[in-house]
């Protein structure tokens, strides 16, 4: 191209504008992946909000805070592909009005979402629009591998790469490199790392929360990881030295959004908080937020489980008092070898269970995240782990394959030992079988993976679980709804709960290249049998999940010690309503003997309540004996009536509770 002459250079130098360039428009684009038959995942309602994105959007909108940049209107649009379509054709076509430059910027890119920004990436390089790529997948392959050949095809086809984080000077750097037409095919801002303390914090309304279930906000207090486990990319991307943003900013986020756009609860998504070498800033912080302002503020946090060691150990009991209700735990495993195999020495297996019963004691609850397929592993094994799991008295888990993802030293390894991983990166998703095993075949981890979620969200360990919980209500309702979502995405939409939100969409126009579009017959019948598939799904679920709740919720004293005796005395029956009337008066008449508050009722007065579907339930099973049997009661009515009204009653309570206080 040939160059512009040295005055005009020097001009060209002062601002956007002076380059022609009358209006700025950026869309950022968090991109989904792919289905195994190619159509992008995508949903109704979406869980939590993109970190990444949410950030990108706050650097992006500061951009005229830089003298380039100076007076020039900026317009940033963020689009989370989990729950949006992309508006191609507007975006080009606003692209093509007079002064006006469009950039396409795809962001947090992760190695099962790259085929999908490529796929993006076509819809606009034709139409001359710029498009930049970043995330994990370009900075893990630059920084434990090189330049691979998906990186050159991408740079090759005119995409610009974009490695490591880019606060500071660097975004208003590539963005002044593609507007004066100068861009490099690659950028690589791994080293230095940049400092965190003083970069912009992200700013929430009510309408950037629409479209997902809760109104949760997310943002990194942090960034890097002090320990060196050898399926992590996090510290080959973001370090092993902790940086972190100054406490006060954060303090001011979780005021300002709570009173901007009533957000109450926080993920915050530092890969190990407790490392943050000034966490008890931030939780003191919090405190006062709490304590001196009222503002009721809770969060989620992830830490290792050497946390509690932190000198004078009490990390978890100030976290819990700064708002934490819910703490994610990298156990991994609870094989001993398989922790030694990982480098990940820091976890004690003989100490998870005191650690839980700690943290329950301060009101918070234990996720447990659990990969599947190490070096130990083994069908038998992994069952054997997942009880162990329940035992240990972990409220949750989310279950993962492991995968050879870029920036891990065991990509890295596998890399040059040559060992087999997929080539389709779309599989990279942590829920597919993308390296080859050890101790068991690719189909028996991929059976071990799917059977993972229904051996650990047992109704029994559900039941448990949740009786821990009766003295909260909130958190009891919390948890309930938490087994709801991961169970419909695990069961019904078969897509790993991290991925998945409220009800897949398909759009038959919208199809991973190399795929062909579907007829419209065969579109749409697979559309209504899936449908129809999931409703019926959901109804078993829920179903499923009032029985959890009938189980577990609170019991007045007399009635908790007449389920213990049922127990007790009768081992096939778990609901005192499978009892006859007389037999329910010889319970209460032994318990009278202990009880001697309790008024033993009369036989009428206990046929007339088992009858009542009013009457306080802690189970199913009698209902459901009717259904299973219903051909003895085809011929009477008031049957009929007091089952109906048994499972309406029951099932509005239920509904209104999960949706209200669960969500």
């Amino acid at each position: 191209m040939q160059r512009a002459p040295a005055a005009e250079e020097t001009v060209c130098r002062d601002t956007a504008r002076t380059c022609g360039v009358r209006e700025l428009d950026i869309t950022l684009i968090r991109p989904t992946n792919y289905t195994d038959d190619g159509y992008p995942i995508q949903m109704r309602v979406g869980v939590i909000r993109s970190n990444t994105l949410t950030q990108m959007g706050t650097l992006a909108r500061d951009l005229v805070s830089y003298p380039f940049f100076a007076g020039l209107p900026v317009n940033v649009r963020l689009i989370d592909e989990a729950i949006q379509r992309v508006p191609a054709k507007e975006i080009t076509r606003r692209s093509r009005e007079p002064g006006v430059k469009t950039i396409v910027m795809l962001v947090g890119v992760q190695s099962n979402q790259f085929p999908r920004a490529k796929d993006i990436a076509s819809w606009f390089l034709p139409q001359g629009i710029p498009v930049m790529i970043g995330g994990f997948h370009v900075s893990g392959m630059l920084a434990m591998v090189g330049l691979t050949s998906d990186l050159r095809d991408a740079m090759c086809r005119g995409m610009v790469l974009v490695a490591g984080e880019v606060e500071g000077e660097r975004l208003p750097a590539v963005v002044e490199d593609v507007l004066r037409g100068r861009a490099e095919p690659l950028y690589n801002f791994l080293n230095p790392t940049p400092d965190l303390s003083n970069i912009p914090t992200p700013r929430l309304t009510k309408a950037d929360l629409g479209g997902f279930a809760s109104p949760y906000s997310t943002i990194d207090t942090g960034r890097g990881c002090v320990f060196a486990c050898d399926f992590c990319t996090i510290i080959n991307v973001q370090g092993r030295t902790m940086r972190c943003r100054e406490p006060g900013q954060v303090v001011e986020f979780v005021r300002r959004n709570y009173h901007e756009a009533g957000v109450v609860h926080s993920f915050f998504t530092d890969d190990n908080i407790a490392r943050n070498p000034r966490w008890r800033e931030l939780f003191t912080g919090l405190i006062r937020l709490r304590e001196e302002e009222n503002i009721p503020f809770t969060f989620m946090m992830q830490s290792d489980l050497a946390a509690r060691k932190i000198p004078p150990g009490d990390f978890f009991k100030v976290a819990a008092r700064a708002g934490c209700n819910q703490v994610f735990f990298g156990i991994e495993s609870v094989n001993r070898d398989n922790l030694r195999s990982q480098g990940k020495f820091q976890n004690q297996v003989t100490e998870y269970k005191d650690l839980a019963a700690h943290l329950h004691s301060l009101g918070i609850a234990c996720h447990a995240g659990y990969i599947l397929g190490l070096p130990f592993d083994t069908p038998t094994t992994l069952k054997q782990d997942i009880a162990e799991l329940q035992r240990i008295g972990f409220d949750s888990a989310s279950f993962y394959i492991l995968s050879p993802l870029p920036g891990s030293k065991d990509h890295q390894r596998w890399w040059h030992e040559r060992r087999w991983m997929d080539s389709d990166f779309n599989t990279y998703d942590s829920a597919h079988v993308a390296v080859a095993p050890e101790r068991m075949t690719r189909d028996e981890l991929m059976e071990a993976y799917r059977s993972a979620w229904d051996q650990f969200y047992t109704i029994e360990h559900m039941v448990d679980v949740l009786k821990g919980w009766r003295h909260d209500w909130s958190t009891y309702w919390n948890r309930l709804f938490f087994f709801a979502a991961y169970l419909y995405a695990s069961r019904i939409e078969g897509l790993h709960p991290m991925n998945c939100g409220f009800w897949t969409v398909r759009h038959q126009n919208d199809r991973r290249s190399g795929f062909p579009r579907e007829g419209f017959v065969p579109f749409w019948w697979n559309r209504f049998t899936t449908i129809n598939d999931r409703l019926w799904g959901i109804m078993k679920l829920f179903l499923q999940l009032e029985e959890v709740w009938l189980r577990s919720r609170p019991r007045s004293n007399a009635e908790e010690a007449l389920h213990d005796l049922l127990v007790r005395t009768r081992n096939d029956v778990i609901d005192w309503r499978d009892l006859k009337a007389r037999e329910l008066v010889v319970l209460y008449r032994k318990l009278g003997d202990d009880m001697p508050e309790m008024r033993v009722p009369s036989v009428v007065q206990l046929w007339f309540k088992k009858h009542n579907p009013f009457a306080a339930a802690y189970t199913r099973s009698y209902v459901q004996r009717v259904w299973r049997q219903w051909y003895l009661h085809a011929w009477n009515p008031l049957k009929w009536v007091e089952v109906w009204l048994f499972e309406w009653v029951n099932g509005i309570r239920f509904l209104t509770h999960l949706l209200v206080e669960g969500k």
